[in-house]
């Protein structure tokens, strides 16, 4: 059975990209920071789900649930960096304070999670693949959005670079960049209709799932001849 972490995998897309993932096969590990009831709510939904809760821009914390989770199932196969937060607000507004909790966990989370897996990965060849949940407001920019779409932005550039150094071992290294997804944080917009009337070709938000479909290909053996691409989900809001 292949084994696959996913930060950030009890809520919104991460919860989907759990989901799927565990209808595929996988034994799962999902991570979460905060929210116990909808983590323990989730692995009620699904028996067998391995649910953890950690900081993940504590580096040490981390190691320390990477190592817990290979001594546990002599593997890691996949790793899903799908974690992530926004602090809003116009650019000369914005508080290093803001800055900082968004770059700790959207862009040092991401590192310390990839860092221990990669080590793993290549130290016991395992052709494993890692992929990386951007956002288009990293590919386009988003007004308000300066330090949410720096993080995203990075996240692009990472993937990019990390599956340049680890193609030699035969990991697979992608990214997907979602639009308007029907989650709880895109609930909370009230323009939601303009939106869809003037911004999204398709006139709709996408799905979770939609999203953790394509998750799922990239984590499958379908997908082995892909590595450092970024797909844009986002109903053709957005030319990349």
């Amino acid at each position: 059975m292949k084994v696959a972490i996913v930060t950030g995998g009890t809520r919104g897309i991460g919860k989907s990209i759990t989901t799927e993932l565990y209808h595929e096969g996988y034994q799962v590990i999902a991570v979460y920071s905060s929210n116990d009831a909808a983590a323990l709510e989730l692995q009620e939904q699904l028996p067998g789900l391995e649910i953890s809760k950690c900081d993940i821009s504590d580096s040490r914390a981390v190691q320390k649930l990477v190592t817990k989770i290979f001594r546990m199932y002599g593997r890691i196969d996949c790793l899903v960096n799908n974690a992530g937060i926004i602090r809003d607000g116009y650019f000369l507004m914005m508080s290093e304070e803001k800055w900082m909790d968004v770059v700790n966990i959207n862009l040092m989370g991401l590192v310390n999670m990839t860092k221990a897996v990669l080590k793993i990965m290549k130290a016991k060849r395992i052709q494993g693949k890692v992929i990386n949940i951007s956002s288009t407001s990293g590919v386009a920019g988003q007004v308000g959005q300066a330090n949410y779409s720096a993080t995203k932005g990075a996240i692009v550039s990472i993937t990019k670079t990390l599956a340049k150094e680890f193609a030699p071992d035969q990991i697979n290294i992608n990214c997907v960049s979602p639009g308007f997804i029907e989650t709880d944080m895109t609930n909370e917009l009230r323009n939601k209709e303009e939106i869809k009337e003037h911004i999204i070709p398709l006139r709709r938000f996408g799905r979770p799932e939609e999203v953790a479909w394509t998750v799922v290909f990239l984590a499958s053996e379908k997908a082995n001849y892909i590595t450092g691409k970024n797909f844009v989900i986002d109903g053709g809001m957005i030319n990349d």
